[in-house]
């Protein structure tokens, strides 16, 4: 028990220092206009906010051509928008963990944007974002600081052991909103072929993937393998932990033994990283 609660601080520890490099898929909505100004300003204003937002670094925005296609595709209706099923289709059509709606009126002489998150699920606002201006000049200056509080309102997803992660990958690891993926089979190498395999993997576009560690490892097996999750298979793998100089850790799927051989033998690889 003892080993276990040391394995588990260690892996939080690692997966601590990488969480905050993980990124939403965010889906902007053409901002909607009401009296005083037109639609020509409110789409020059979706630019701004989608333009910022793309360069904020901590979402990923879907373009507007593939929201539009989508939105053909779907034939997604204004009146959809209050319907929680049709906006979950589409919100997964658009591969969106959110999709923000934003609107753009005069208010007492005032240029009030707002941005509303909608919950892809139930199309329920979850937060709402105002910026209140005294004309449209003032756009450039204001919007940084108003799409970087629209991001920290942004709900961040929630997974569970077994789940699909957003590189590929199975989920192995899921503690307090902290998570961490398996990818799929890579190879059957070498020890330092392994590392570097797993270390050059892009699953997803994703650079952070790197081959497990003797505990990570055993979380795998744990986790997924020792419950018939994912088809794992039974064979042994690599971990990026060493016994000696010659010798590195590897464990067996069939029955989670842990055991350690010469760094040239070939055994199977399996990248993970943390989100």
């Amino acid at each position: 028990m003892k080993n276990t609660f040391l394995a588990l601080a260690v892996l939080l520890l690692a997966v601590n220092s990488i969480i905050h490099t993980e990124q939403l898929t965010v889906a902007v909505s053409p901002f909607d206009v009401r009296g005083g100004f037109t639609q020509d300003d409110a789409d020059a204003v979706y630019q701004l906010f989608v333009g910022e937002l793309a360069v904020s670094g901590g979402v990923r925005v879907v373009d507007r051509s593939s929201f539009d296609k989508i939105m053909t595709e779907l034939q997604f209706q204004q009146s959809d928008w209050t319907s929680g099923n049709r906006v979950a289709a589409f919100g997964k059509a658009l591969g969106a963990n959110s999709i923000i709606r934003g609107q753009l009126m005069s208010l007492g002489g005032k240029l009030v944007i707002t941005a509303n998150i909608l919950d892809i699920n139930t199309a329920q606002i979850l937060s709402s974002s105002r910026l209140q201006l005294n004309g449209i000049g003032e756009v450039f200056d204001k919007i940084p600081g108003f799409v970087a509080d629209t991001v920290k309102a942004l709900p961040k997803p929630v997974y569970k052991i077994g789940d699909a992660g957003p590189g590929g990958g199975i989920v192995f690891f899921a503690e307090g909103g902290t998570y961490m993926e398996v990818s799929g089979l890579l190879g059957n190498t070498s020890w330092s072929e392994a590392l570097t395999l797993a270390r050059n993997y892009k699953g997803c576009g994703y650079s952070n993937w790197r081959l497990p560690t003797r505990s990570e490892l055993n979380f795998v097996y744990q986790n997924l393998r020792a419950k018939n999750i994912g088809n794992l298979g039974d064979s042994w793998h690599w971990s990026s932990s060493v016994y000696d100089s010659n010798g590195a850790w590897h464990q067996r799927f069939s029955d989670g033994y842990q055991g350690n051989f010469g760094k040239n033998s070939a055994y199977s690889v399996r990248a993970v990283r943390a989100f």
